[in-house]
């Protein structure tokens, strides 16, 4: 009985801190896009008090009103999905709608935090796109966390590109009732050992995952009716494919 008890305090508070830890994993990079957003309202506020200006351009304003509720908004939503995930929840599929992926994929570009070099290391052709049934701050945080697992894997390796491809069901005639979406890094790659876990909650990678990204990522497509699937060559590349029904599923 002693060494039940031990071992589930243990496992216990092994999940604790993985919560912890993926809270405030993800949590940085809307808290990054906030600090942004702070940092160039003080700036314009500046600009104008220097210039003598009274008369602000309310654009401005409303615009980056705009961001800061979006930020805030992706913080809850982060928060309240990481405890569904500890928890097992379903995700509330009740406000689902018709989204555009390209539009998803060039807001996470545009605004995730990413330094020269990173931007110039994703390449996205925003010549393509579809559109599915789902929940675009929840695909939102799966671009961002795709996106974050491939820097992080060519920042490792020194070297390597990231390629977003999306290819619509009426271009692919092997499976002509889903779209896809391909992420690829030519970064690490992943070990056939690791490759096997990487969708299991509370599993931390030998690169020092979270251990709830990825799994909360595959519930999310889960409820979206898609799956999400992992290739990988240790030391040549990863590739993520998502695969989203032409139409929503019941």
């Amino acid at each position: 009985m002693k060494f039940a008890e031990l071992w589930a305090i243990t496992s216990n508070r092994k999940k604790a801190i993985a919560l912890a830890g993926s809270i405030a994993h993800e949590l940085r990079t809307p808290m990054l896009g906030l600090r942004m957003e702070i940092d160039n309202f003080k700036n314009i506020c500046e600009e104008a008090a220097n210039a003598d200006i009274t008369d602000l351009d309310n654009e401005e304003y409303t615009a980056i009103s705009a961001r800061l509720s979006r930020h805030i908004s992706k913080s809850s939503l982060i928060v309240d999905s990481l405890l569904q995930n500890v928890r097992e929840e379903s995700i509330n599929d009740q406000a689902f709608n018709l989204y555009s992926m390209r539009e998803i994929i060039i807001d996470v570009i545009e605004h995730f935090p990413l330094t020269d070099s990173e931007r110039a290391a994703i390449q996205f052709d925003d010549t393509i796109n579809f559109k599915f049934w789902g929940d675009e701050l929840l695909m939102s945080h799966v671009v961002m966390n795709m996106i974050k697992n491939a820097l992080q894997a060519i920042s490792i390796a020194d070297n390597g590109q990231i390629f977003i491809s999306l290819i619509p069901a009426e271009q692919n005639p092997e499976n002509a009732k889903y779209h896809s979406l391909i992420i690829r890094d030519t970064g690490t790659g992943m070990k056939r050992r690791e490759l096997a876990k990487i969708f299991d909650r509370f599993y931390s990678g030998p690169k020092g995952g979270i251990g709830l990204g990825l799994a909360f990522c595959a519930r999310v497509i889960n409820s979206f009716k898609g799956t999400i699937t992992c290739r990988s060559e240790h030391g040549q590349y990863t590739e993520f494919t998502i695969r989203l029904p032409r139409k929503e599923i019941r």
